[in-house]
């Protein structure tokens, strides 16, 4: 079996720029960018920001639907200061909170904010999974 890793994310967004701008003030670094997106990089992870509309076409669904997607994505913290902190920096970013850091009732502690295009992030400490998640010595938010 060939081996595989999920190392990139990508996004559709409506204004470039501005997304860009959200991505580099909650801790992405600038990889390369072209007339097609950007791709930003942080901790190995890979985030490519295309047009909404051109991505839409790209993968064959319409560029209307709203509400619920579906999905989210979630960084996982080693505590719980590291997840307000983080909640904190989205917000202060320009990230809408959706749910405030709250202690869960699967044992964990998570919060989400959406980024500019309403893509759901949530950040969480997960005690149950602590022992499978290899976290760098220092946490970046």
């Amino acid at each position: 079996m060939t081996s595989a890793c999920l190392c990139s994310i990508t996004l559709g967004v409506r204004d470039r720029a501005r997304s860009q701008a959200f991505y580099r003030a909650v801790g992405f670094r600038p990889l390369a960018e072209d007339e097609l997106g950007a791709i930003l990089v942080r901790d190995g992870v890979h985030l490519v920001l295309r047009n909404w509309a051109a991505l839409a076409q790209d993968t064959g669904v319409a560029p209307e639907a709203s509400g619920f997607r579906g999905s989210h994505l979630t960084l996982y913290f080693s505590d719980k200061a590291a997840v307000d902190a983080t909640y904190g920096t989205w917000i202060a970013a320009g990230a809408i909170g959706v749910r405030q850091p709250s202690t869960r009732s699967w044992g964990g502690y998570a919060g989400i904010a959406a980024d500019p295009d309403g893509h759901l992030s949530g950040m969480c400490f997960a005690p149950r999974l602590q022992t499978a998640l290899a976290f760098p010595e220092e946490q970046h938010t």
